[in-house]
């Protein structure tokens, strides 16, 4: 059985936060298990009940309570055996950057709590939000926690911003070279930027973009011809796409659509 509360965020929030706050409360009979596939996202758990077991494809895995994830182009399985009861928070990079104020590269590819990366005040969130008997109350004060937390995005610099808007808006295929002009850097200073302050090269994230955009048209159009959702997503044909997919996904599509592998998926998240 579970449940999940929805709330737009604020106008001023909206450009740093790519969904709606997401409230849930879940309870089953069985371990649960979950694929959490490539996204463009940064997501932020705040975990009220049982801790997760969280195991990424390429390394060791953790028990965790409260945790974010940094950008990364592999999946990663959570599972938990008690009863759940979340907030997420799922940020664009330049809002992570923004709201966390710190570099997103160190924690590019890891899963980690807020205490080991973030700064005192979000040390205290999940706790504060605890306290209180509803999800409504729980998300309006989440909202004023990051309304307080917004900070001038001068912090980043301004032509890393138009490149990451261009590679969203392409739907990742742009040419990297067309990004580099665009900014006036070169192609290593325009990678060198991304890492540091994302936590992907533009030719990394243009993949997971891409990926992300092919695993939602799939959820939603189970039936679209596999070779022509591959050349709307940017792929050079149905072998690239398969290849692309089982990288990323660990599956093939069509195990995806049907559910084989791995036991569970979590929607995508854009």
């Amino acid at each position: 059985m579970s449940t999940m509360v929805l709330a737009r965020p604020h106008p001023a929030l909206r450009p740093y936060i790519a969904s709606e706050y997401q409230g849930w409360s879940e309870v089953s009979s069985r371990p649960t298990l979950r694929r959490e596939l490539p996204a463009p996202i940064i997501p932020l758990i705040l975990n009220f009940q049982s801790p997760f077991d969280i195991a990424p494809r390429d390394g060791p895995g953790r028990r965790m309570g409260s945790f974010v994830a940094g950008l990364s182009d592999v999946f990663t399985e959570v599972s938990t055996t008690g009863p759940s009861s979340c907030i997420q928070l799922n940020l664009t990079p330049i809002g992570a950057r923004v709201l966390f104020g710190i570099p997103l590269g160190p924690i590019a590819g890891l899963t980690i709590s807020p205490a080991d990366a973030l700064d005192s005040p979000w040390h205290r969130l999940t706790a504060d939000l605890a306290t209180l008997a509803n999800w409504s109350a729980r998300l309006g004060m989440l909202e004023d926690f990051l309304l307080k937390r917004l900070r001038d995005e001068r912090q980043i610099p301004r032509q890393l911003i138009g490149a990451h808007d261009l590679l969203a808006r392409s739907r990742g295929r742009v040419r990297i070279e067309t990004i580099a002009e665009r900014t006036g850097w070169s192609r290593k200073h325009l990678a060198a930027q991304f890492e540091e302050h994302f936590g992907l090269t533009p030719k990394r994230l243009g993949r997971v973009i891409r990926f992300n955009r092919a695993v939602s048209l799939l959820s939603s159009s189970p039936l679209h011809p596999l070779a022509d959702l591959a050349l709307d997503c940017g792929f050079a044909d149905q072998g690239h796409f398969n290849r692309e997919f089982a990288r990323l996904a660990g599956c093939t599509p069509t195990q995806y659509l049907a559910g084989i592998s791995p036991e569970g998926f979590s929607p995508p998240a854009v």
